[in-house]
């Protein structure tokens, strides 16, 4: 039971990263509480939503829950793997698609001796990997039970779920450049940082650029993508 408790208390300690967008917050809140009405027991409330429909899975139709949803669904199992393995070929993190690694956020990965291996500048790269794949997960379902559209392949849905990834470290990037000038209107030349602030382009470097996952591009033109993930 204690154990249980610290592992809820690790996963909303996670959720509370600063940089986390509020619809990515709550996107993975309502998983880890399994607050989206799915499945047999709960009702939209929308006659185009019903009950009947809503209890099996729009994908391969069987029961649906939350962890199906966003998990183990043959389909959403397959992104998952594929989007670790793109993962571990940038970080050198070798992670499973498990209920805990993938659902809670509490990732464990251990060495060829069993040994658990730590990746503390790995921590909020993974969260936005997670969040990312959790929204594009749920738009697919969207998609497909209100809109009535075809399936798209893994393979669309990896590049698509990169894509907000993309999108999301090129905000991080913004938002750290604009702090820096900030911090250089208020902040005594003088005076000596003893830990490193998470808005800064120090813990961006640390978290995105030194572990591989995006290098930043030097061009005269920012205003876009300044940095570029490595797909």
């Amino acid at each position: 039971m204690q154990q249980r408790l610290q592992a809820v208390k690790e996963c909303n300690l996670l959720l509370r990263d600063p940089l986390l967008p509020g619809k990515l917050r709550d996107i993975a809140y309502r998983i880890l509480i399994s607050g989206f009405k799915m499945g047999p027991n709960k009702s939209w409330g929308n006659k185009s939503w019903g009950a009947k429909e809503d209890a099996h899975c729009i994908h391969c139709g069987k029961d649906e829950s939350v962890p199906h949803a966003f998990l183990t669904c043959a389909p959403v199992y397959q992104l998952w793997e594929q989007l670790l393995a793109w993962w571990a070929k940038r970080t050198k993190q070798h992670l499973k698609p498990t209920h805990r690694n993938v659902l809670l956020g509490l990732v464990t990965d251990e060495d060829d001796d069993g040994a658990t291996l730590s990746f503390p500048e790995l921590k909020q790269p993974y969260l936005f990997l997670r969040t990312a794949a959790y929204e594009e997960i749920r738009t697919e379902r969207f998609l497909r039970r209100e809109r009535q559209n075809s399936q798209r392949t893994t393979k669309q849905l990896v590049q698509a779920t990169l894509g907000r990834l993309q999108g999301y470290a090129s905000a991080l990037y913004k938002q750290a450049a604009h702090w820096e000038r900030w911090k250089h209107t208020k902040t005594d030349s003088a005076t000596v940082h003893k830990h490193i602030e998470a808005r800064s382009m120090d813990a961006f470097h640390i978290a995105w650029r030194d572990t591989g996952l995006v290098y930043i591009r030097h061009s005269a033109d920012k205003s876009n993508y300044p940095i570029i993930l490595r797909i």
